[in-house]
């Protein structure tokens, strides 16, 4: 057994010890960064069904998008972010009113439920927003709390309209803080990629083109898994195009200094199913239509 002075001389070496490396944690320490942000401006980028795991940074092999990896990488990123509805209009309605869609019955903006939008706007934001697909028009209370809401077009905006209009906006204001909300269409359907985008990805098929009834774009079709595999390769072109209009978007607000002073938040209203579950489309709530990307960055 330890006598009492041997156990005297462990006591005081411990003691020792956690002093010693107490002092060394506390003196090499970094100073933690102050993330306070209240006179930032604030981006918001809502991608239309773009499923989280045909991104680089959730496993996939294509290389649909090399500039939202380079942006993940020196941003917050969430792994797990599910989206509160398989469609459109429910889905942004709950981002922009932190409430669920049909528990609280919040399927449009039209009705009187405080949006994001209004809760900057009082807090002294300009409030812009440039979306690029019906289901998001003023006709169904998205506009509500914007100064300005550019929805002037009948249909849907490519990737590359919605980009130039944002650093034409971004050139021309003068308003800050602000609060600017990019709603862009690619990947959703038409999966209408430029061919350039579509022959960087195209695979030739390989098997027998077996027939099946899909739903697609919510009708019952009896397609083969040839035009599975082609519709695939057009949704990941759709992500590349989007994802090289990102990188113009935020080389001119690197190149302004505008991203400087900016939070910025990528995410998406819901994904896709490519032919899971016999459906090519959404509205449902399998993971794939549900699971969503997140990448937060902050200007400090």
């Amino acid at each position: 057994m330890l006598k009492k002075k041997e156990i005297s001389l462990f006591l005081v070496f411990f003691i020792l010890l956690f002093l010693i490396l107490h002092f060394f944690k506390s003196s090499h320490q970094p100073e933690k960064p102050s993330y306070k942000c209240s006179d930032c401006n604030v981006i918001l980028i809502v991608v239309d069904a773009l499923r989280a795991d045909h991104l680089c940074f959730h496993g996939y092999t294509r290389n649909t998008s090399p500039f939202l990896c380079e942006l993940a990488k020196e941003s917050w990123l969430f792994s797990n972010t599910v989206s509160q509805s398989g469609s459109t209009m429910e889905s942004v309605s709950s981002l922009f009113t932190s409430k669920f869609p049909y528990k609280d019955d919040v399927i449009n903006l039209r009705g009187s439920d405080k949006t994001l939008t209004e809760v900057l706007k009082e807090n002294g934001y300009y409030t812009k927003a440039i979306v690029g697909h019906t289901h998001v028009k003023s006709v169904f209370g998205f506009s509500k709390g914007f100064h300005e809401f550019d929805d002037n077009f009948n249909f849907t905006r490519k990737a590359n309209e919605i980009t130039n209009l944002a650093i034409d906006w971004l050139r021309n204001n003068d308003k800050k803080p602000f609060f600017l909300w990019l709603h862009y269409r690619e990947p959703h359907s038409p999966y209408d990629p430029p061919q350039t985008y579509f022959d960087m990805f195209y695979e030739p098929f390989i098997g027998d083109a077996e027939y099946h009834n899909y739903t697609i774009y919510g009708r019952e079709s009896n397609v083969s898994s040839e035009t599975i595999h082609n519709l695939s390769i057009a949704y990941d072109a759709n992500i590349r195009f989007l994802d090289d209009n990102l990188k113009t978007l935020f080389e001119y607000l690197n190149n302004s200094g505008i991203l400087d002073d900016t939070l910025i938040i990528v995410t998406a209203d819901h994904g896709e199913s490519l032919g899971e579950h016999f459906i090519f489309d959404h509205n449902d709530l399998y993971y794939s239509i549900i699971h969503v990307p997140l990448i937060l960055k902050h200007p400090r």
